[in-house]
């Protein structure tokens, strides 16, 4: 049928047209199968029709007129699709789109919206609580499963350790006055590293030294220790080509405390077993608390605030108790406990009982004479006593008042804990990218306490800012404090980066040490998986580009290098006296002097060395 107000083809049956929305009556609905007949019987009539005037009829019903229908080649035409809808469908779509981009980004807040609307503030808070227990337990269960793996694998491992020194005009100056009263001049050296690595390989040991100065080589060794010989070889490449092996003289097996590291290790309970604990016992004791109160607060630090909402809430001895029995109940049923007391326990002990260590041989009386089950057994039925004997506990009239801050994400942004010993109060408020910050702990008996505040700016989980440590001393001057490009976009694994500097001058200036009272002592970091890098530094301001003095530490971890025991034709046993005599000629300390020179070592010290290579010359000819 068709529409009377936009003449476009309606499906029989229809209410409203597709296209324009306009209602069709029933006198149309019911007229159009008349019409359709009309059709049926003219189109038996004129199958024979010019095309002309079904082009004609074509354009007619496209411009939007009403005529008669030149038989059923009509009905079979296709109209010509409306842009309304499509017109109407793209900012629908668009909307969407926009709404989906904004729900994503503020997903949390949604989140977080849902779950305060629709629970009670005690429910709400305890869920708040519980995602941190969460998130809490998986950073520990991340970090005790990465050292517990490392000690596992310890023998198939590659360990390198570069520790670095770099002088500054100033410290120059100083150390130079200091050896030029020992006739020596120490003036040419800006810095300096020594570098050990060490490759574990079934057994068989390696070792590199190197010792570079003035960012120049010069010298490194090569040791190598074969556990199953007891032997240790060693070379000089820069002095001598061969290695020089002598018996290894220490009661100390390599192969036996790697060994007896990795059985530590794989004695130990797993990481996931550990962060299903500390979560289970955090949220036993969130679940405790009831008459949970909720109010609109600002929370505000060192010149930021937030809005946010406070939940209050009264520890008393009730709750307490309350929290005392639910902790014995889940002790009692908790299989995690049972396995790391009857067998993790039992099989540490066993491993320092099998060791043979001084005081771990097997009847010493270090060895418990109680095995894990037993303990077990009596911490059960110890269990079974607690339970009656909670409630007629004696805890006083002690209450603890504690209020956490929530902010929109459901994030907690504070905390203040409050009994009669002490309290604790901690804020992070943020207002866009600032932040504010302050810790104060106060030991309530005594009135005496501490503090730290500050503000900065975190954005993109990177965060810069000052603060002030106030250490409650009123002899001690207040302490300066800054962070910068702390990073912690990959906290939860354990790793981070960035600058923390202490302003240590009003301590040496209340000391009596004079021109440092703007001196700050600072340390850049990065950790990442199996690296670790750190540089201490010492400034005499914080704005200063170049320290007094700067100490570096790398750390590396990687998969072990194969380490192979020397050919027997290149290694001299050092206790063979001709065979150590015939060597002595390939010895040459010229490439060490040439290094030496090129990181433009002084003349005094370059002498000494020169001496020595000749002595070792002359001890050679003969």
């Amino acid at each position: 049928m068709i529409c009377p107000k936009c003449k476009s083809l309606v499906e029989d049956g229809s209410t409203f047209c597709n296209v324009c929305g306009a209602q069709v009556t029933n006198s149309q609905q019911q007229s159009q199968p008349v019409q359709s007949q009309t059709e049926v019987m003219q189109d038996s009539q004129n199958v024979a029709f010019d095309q002309n005037v079904a082009n004609n009829q074509s354009n007619t019903y496209n411009q939007g007129y009403q005529g008669a229908p030149y038989g059923g080649n009509f009905m079979e035409q296709t109209p010509k699709k409306s842009r309304k809808g499509l017109k109407i469908a793209i900012p629908v779509i668009a909307a969407i789109a926009v709404v989906g981009v904004v729900a994503a980004a503020n997903a949390s807040k949604i989140k977080n919206f849902v779950s305060k609307t629709f629970q009670s503030p005690t429910e709400y808070y305890k869920s708040v609580e519980m995602e941190s227990i969460d998130k809490a337990s998986e950073g520990f269960e991340q970090s005790y499963g990465m050292i517990v793996g490392a000690f596992d694998d310890l023998d198939s491992k590659s360990c390198s350790v570069d520790v670095g020194f770099e002088l500054g005009s100033m410290a120059k100056q100083y150390i130079n006055m200091a050896a030029a009263s020992s006739g020596y001049d120490l003036s040419w050296l800006d810095n300096g590293k020594i570098g050990l690595t060490i490759n574990s390989d079934e057994g068989t040991y390696g070792i590199n030294g190197k010792a570079s100065i003035n960012d120049t080589d010069i010298v490194s060794c090569d040791v190598v220790y074969s556990a199953d010989e007891s032997k240790v070889y060693m070379a000089v490449p820069e002095v001598c080509g061969k290695y020089f092996s002598t018996v290894a003289e220490t009661e100390v097996d390599m192969n036996y405390v790697t060994q007896l590291i990795k059985s530590c290790a794989d004695a130990l309970p797993d990481s996931d077993v550990v962060g299903n604990i500390i979560a289970r016992y955090g949220k036993t004791i969130i679940d405790s608390i009831d008459n949970v109160e909720e109010e609109s607060a600002v929370l505000e630090a060192n010149g930021v605030s937030q809005d946010c909402t406070a939940y209050s809430m009264v520890i008393d001895t009730e709750t307490a108790k309350k929290m005392l029995k639910a902790i014995v109940e889940e002790l009692g049923k908790d299989d995690d406990i049972k396995k790391i007391m009857c067998e993790n326990y039992d099989a540490l002990v066993n491993v320092f009982a099998n060791s043979n260590l001084p005081g771990m041989a097997e009847g010493d009386v270090s060895i418990p004479a109680v095995s894990g089950k037993d303990m077990y057994d009596q911490m059960m039925a110890a269990l079974e006593g607690a339970k009656t004997a909670i409630d007629s506990l004696d805890m006083g009239q002690e209450t603890l008042n504690m209020t956490v801050y929530v902010n929109n994400k459901g994030e907690v942004c504070g905390r203040f804990i409050k009994c009669s010993a002490f309290d604790i109060d901690y804020r992070f408020p943020m207002d866009g990218d600032k932040f504010g910050m302050l810790f104060a702990m106060n030991e309530n008996v005594q009135n005496t306490g501490m503090s730290m505040t500050g503000s900065g700016t975190y954005a993109n989980e990177v965060m810069s800012g000052d603060f002030v440590i106030n250490t409650g001393d009123a002899q001690m001057p207040e302490i300066g404090c800054y962070i910068k490009d702390y990073d912690l976009k990959d906290a939860e694994n354990g790793y981070a980066s960035g600058t923390i500097g202490y302003e240590f001058g009003p301590l040496l200036t209340q000391a009596g040490v004079p021109g440092f009272d703007n001196a700050v002592f600072e340390y850049s970091f990065e950790t990442k998986k199996d690296e670790m890098g750190l540089v201490f530094s010492a400034k005499s301001n914080a704005e200063d580009e170049e320290p007094l003095v700067a100490v570096s530490l790398d750390t590396a971890v990687t998969d072990a290098e194969k380490v192979s025991i020397p050919d027997a034709g290149n290694v001299v046993d050092i206790q063979d006296m001709e065979a150590v005599g015939s060597v002595m000629s390939e010895i040459n300390l010229d490439k060490v002097i040439s290094s030496l020179e090129a990181a433009k070592v002084d003349n005094s010290i370059l002498d000494i060395i020169k001496q020595y290579s000749q002595m070792i010359t002359m001890g050679a000819s003969y």
